[in-house]
């Protein structure tokens, strides 16, 4: 595990590498609040986000539709989605593989706090290994689309995406070389994406408890 702060392995292209995080979502079912300034265990989404991803990334970016000056507060560039924000995340990372100038992108859902940043060893492996065009993590068997890896050249196939009115980022995934890596490291007490309020308390619920158990020890 590297942890913030510390080197990502050597075999790791970390310089190679722009980490983009997806917070332009809509959040509908968390009455519309903009779920990367929420706050869990002391700290806003996009805080841990950050943090997440650091040790393995040469720069971030941040992917967003509102709030745009408070984002750009935690040091990274902000984007609004280019086009429009209701084809979903696919909108984000067309922003983000038109922004980077590395090879490859690491995209992640702000709200992934269950998903360690370490999983992009993982994800750049596979992809190494079967010299596909984007590495996608599953968690349980199902596929965590905003948490991957992918070849920034794939950049060139995005403008005819959707020409058929289907903007799935599942579906556009699956019409390119793509490798999945499944469950890499031990399952979270914390859900791995936040997306209504159960999933919010929960993960609330298992900061405290480890707060509580810092406080004992």
């Amino acid at each position: 595990m590297v942890e913030p702060g510390r080197s990502a392995p050597a075999y790791y292209p970390q310089r190679r590498i722009t980490g983009w995080l997806l917070a332009g979502g809509h959040s509908r079912r968390l009455g519309g609040r903009d779920k990367g300034l929420l706050r869990v265990g002391g700290q806003t989404m996009i805080e841990y986000a950050i943090r997440n991803i650091q040790p393995f990334t040469a720069n971030i970016g941040i992917s967003a539709n509102q709030n745009l000056t408070r984002y750009a507060f935690y040091g990274s560039p902000v984007f609004p989605d280019e086009g429009s924000a209701s084809h979903g995340p696919m909108s984000g990372i067309r922003t983000g593989l038109n922004f980077t100038r590395k090879d490859f992108l690491l995209v992640m859902g702000v709200d992934h706090i269950g998903v360690p940043g370490v999983s992009a060893l993982f994800l750049y492996k596979a992809l190494r290994r079967h010299d596909a065009e984007a590495a996608v993590l599953c968690i349980g068997g199902r596929p965590i689309w905003t948490a991957a890896l992918l070849r920034a050249r794939l950049r060139n196939l995005l403008p005819t995406f959707g020409d058929n009115g289907d903007y799935r980022l599942g579906r556009w995934f699956e019409s390119r070389h793509t490798v999945y890596v499944h469950d890499p490291f031990p399952a979270s007490r914390i859900p791995y994406n936040i997306n209504n309020p159960d999933q919010l308390r929960r993960a609330r619920a298992v900061f405290r408890a480890a707060k509580m158990h810092e406080c004992k020890t």
